[in-house]
């Protein structure tokens, strides 16, 4: 057997113009020459792909097919006739759509559920009207969000086994679990094929195959760079935070994490949450709920959903659930853990 490298992949996000460096993942891997190494933009984001195994090759060709495939026919709000543009043209009215779309759908709303209300998937005219990360943001009127907020709430969402229907003034947005869904559906790929082990990330999403891997939490000081790293086995991770996507008007900072109760930036004393558990769609859905959420607000949705996590506050502290407390290294002296 081969001595195990380490090896660092870089992992970029890019929104619209503007490319950010969000993370570094570095993993012990056994080299071969079955490896390989992809990245492309789809999802509106970097896709990274290390796939060694026999059928990797094979392997990363069907994941970047799916992967291209998935927001067009599914997921965007903007692509017509995808699953979710049909569902906002179409609203009040039941919409036939892919067994799996609604699968994701239902799966959203109970996250809503049980987060009462802070993840909330009906806020897409809210989102469409902050419209953050565009580079055309601009501060809107407080009647416009108070109008909107009306029609926001998951509980008017009807989901059966093909169809959606949601309220006639309302439109979803599946952006906050989007790339978790790519993680989810890329993971399906693997097993079918003969894969050693993986390192994919779709944005600030990562997905971690085979061997466990340590992946860098960003600092919200600086993304570009790390203050702590976690170990990761055969899990996904993804993480909210403040500096992914914002902007400032009349001297106050905006950013993309939309409260659903407020219909404005979720105000806390946050920077940054990352969750790890199994399903991809669920880091997303928790990191952004329990950004919204709070830190003690959070803890018993995290066990519910067998998650672990972990809270960047804006006084450089961190809290690290349970669950995580042998994975988790601080890596920078700006931080300290409580």
């Amino acid at each position: 057997m081969k001595k195990a490298k380490k090896k660092v992949v870089s992992i970029v996000a890019v929104v619209l113009c503007a490319a950010v460096v969000i993370g570094l993942v570095s993993y012990d891997y056994i080299k071969s020459s079955n490896e390989v190494n992809k990245t492309y933009i789809a999802m509106g984001t970097v896709i990274s792909s290390s796939i060694s195994g026999k059928d990797a090759e094979k392997a990363t060709a069907e994941i970047e097919e799916a992967i291209n495939g998935l927001e067009t026919a599914c997921l965007s709000w903007r692509a017509e006739e995808s699953d979710v543009w049909r569902i906002n043209l179409n609203a009040g009215k039941d919409v036939s759509v892919s067994r799996e779309t609604a699968a994701w759908i239902g799966r959203a709303l109970d996250i809503s559920a049980d987060s009462d209300g802070a993840f909330d998937i009906t806020v897409g005219k809210l989102t469409q009207l902050w419209n953050i990360g565009s580079g055309k943001e601009k501060l809107p009127d407080k009647e416009t969000i108070k109008v909107l907020l009306e029609d926001v709430g998951y509980k008017k969402v009807m989901v059966s086994n093909t169809s959606v229907k949601i309220d006639s003034f309302q439109a979803i947005d599946l952006g906050a679990i989007g790339k978790g869904i790519a993680c989810d559906v890329i993971r399906d790929i693997l097993k079918e094929y003969d894969v050693k082990d993986a390192v994919i990330s779709v944005g600030g999403s990562v997905l971690i195959f085979g061997n466990k891997a340590s992946v860098g939490i960003a600092n919200p000081d600086n993304s570009s760079q790390y203050m702590a790293t976690v170990e990761v086995d055969n899990q996904s991770i993804s993480t909210s935070g403040d500096y992914e996507r914002f902007f400032e008007a009349e001297g106050k900072k905006y950013h993309h994490i939309l409260d659903p109760e407020s219909g404005y930036p979720a105000v806390t004393d946050l920077r940054s949450v990352t969750v790890i558990c199994d399903s991809g769609l669920d880091c997303d859905a928790l990191s952004t709920a329990c950004f919204i959420l709070g830190y003690r607000e959070s803890l018993e949705l995290l066990e519910k959903y067998e998650a672990q996590a972990v809270f960047v506050f804006d006084n450089h502290t961190v809290s690290v659930t349970d669950g995580l407390k042998n994975d988790f290294k601080l890596t920078s002296n700006d931080y300290t853990v409580e």
